[in-house]
């Protein structure tokens, strides 16, 4: 990836990078292939510290480093958008638990089972 990139912008790097898989590996490899003065989005999540932050590289390529949990100010669209049937979210929703089953639907997520991706809880039953 690195030949690829470096040799598309001339070996200067990219002006901005979005990391979305919240691993060390991706966040590093960022770093390196974003060009001085150029720009981080660190979109995925990172559960742990990541040991051996390149500090030094953030500093001497004067990066700028954004953090995102996603979705700052986007709500009141987001809902509009839902009351609207604009945006179709149905593929998203893979299961569904009644109230009582809350502590099911947060167990599900916590141990994040590869079939689970939303889960909706909804009140007096489904």
């Amino acid at each position: 990836l690195r030949e690829i990139v470096m040799g598309l912008t001339s070996g200067m790097g990219v002006d901005l990078a979005i990391e979305a898989a919240g691993i060390p590996a991706t966040m590093r490899q960022a770093m390196s292939l974003t060009a001085p003065g150029g720009k981080i989005l660190f979109f995925g999540i990172f559960e742990t510290p990541v040991d051996g932050f390149e500090a030094p590289s953030m500093y001497s390529k004067e990066l700028t480093l954004v953090g995102s949990k996603g979705g700052f100010g986007a709500y009141p669209a987001t809902v509009q958008l839902l009351e609207e049937r604009r945006l179709n979210i149905e593929p998203l929703l893979t299961h569904f638990v009644p109230l009582e089953g809350l502590a099911e639907a947060l167990e599900m997520m916590d141990r994040k089972a590869p079939d689970v991706l939303r889960v909706v809880v909804k009140p007096g039953g489904i």
